[in-house]
């Protein structure tokens, strides 16, 4: 299977300091030595990218292509200054199938 994680040093669901996608040979959620980095994404500033649910740190998804734990799973995107324009904030549910849900207006920031 393959992760998806926020990295190391972040705060508890935080985002939006990054993340590593990476292969889980042994499937503990953790990044082994022996594991390859399929991709690293560096933080991304202005932008508070937060995630709910039982496991809000890491996302898996198992070789048929379905996540796996995320169950009620969202992650919200919004600028990390809240103006009045709040239209930019975004709500992505996502289901097991990792069919994305995506909500966006003004009450979406609320929350966050």
């Amino acid at each position: 299977r393959v992760v998806i994680s926020q990295q190391t040093g972040c705060a508890v669901a935080n985002w939006g300091c990054g993340w590593v996608v990476f292969q889980d040979a042994d499937n503990d959620l953790t990044q082994d030595d022996d594991e390859p980095t399929i991709k690293l994404v560096n933080e991304q500033p202005g932008v508070s990218i937060t995630s709910n649910g039982d496991t809000p740190t890491t996302l898996a998804i198992n070789n048929f292509g379905q996540g796996e734990a995320v169950a009620n799973r969202t992650l919200t995107f919004a600028p990390i200054v809240v103006t009045d324009d709040t239209q930019a904030c975004t709500k992505v549910a996502i289901a097991i199938t990792l069919r994305l849900t995506p909500t966006s207006g003004s009450n979406q920031c609320s929350g966050t």
